[in-house]
């Protein structure tokens, strides 16, 4: 099982990030922090389960947490969930297409207000880090805390 936290240095993009180190802490030594959405092809191939964690514009409040089980219908054809140029959906499906797909994929986002270089994180995200990285916690150890996510963007 593979842990990978997209994000960044800028605002509340680094709250992937955030989560990966919290997670880190709490004895999860496989959580990778990486910048880009495209590295996602070379850490994706020989796991049996990832979990994915990125930001996200979806238009709910600052700082709300979402869980999805790829393939799920309300992100596979969306765009513009990831903060960064390219989208996860988009290159999930890629990944899917070159047989490097783990069968089970869990994406982890939260949504942000700003990534703004120089910008530091919201009070809101900052403060969804630690309920993000409790819920993925849990239920990597199987106590299913998934029920504090909310699933509709």
């Amino acid at each position: 099982m593979r842990i990978l936290a997209i994000g960044s240095l800028h605002g509340d993009d680094q709250a992937a990030w955030r989560i990966a180190d919290a997670l880190r802490g709490r004895g999860f030594e496989s959580a990778l922090a990486i910048q880009n959405v495209d590295q996602l092809l070379e850490h994706l191939a020989g796991d049996e389960r990832v979990v994915l964690i990125d930001a996200c514009s979806s238009g709910a409040a600052t700082g709300t947490l979402f869980r999805f089980e790829w393939p799920d219908p309300r992100i596979t054809d969306r765009t513009g969930l990831s903060s960064h140029g390219i989208d996860l959906p988009y290159v999930l499906r890629l990944a899917e297409a070159l047989g490097r797909l783990p069968q089970d994929v869990v994406v982890y986002a939260i949504e942000i207000h700003s990534a703004q270089a120089g910008e530091g994180m919201s009070p809101e995200v900052a403060a969804a880090v630690q309920l993000a990285a409790e819920s993925i916690a849990e239920e990597l150890l199987g106590e299913g805390a998934t029920q504090r996510c909310t699933n509709d963007l």
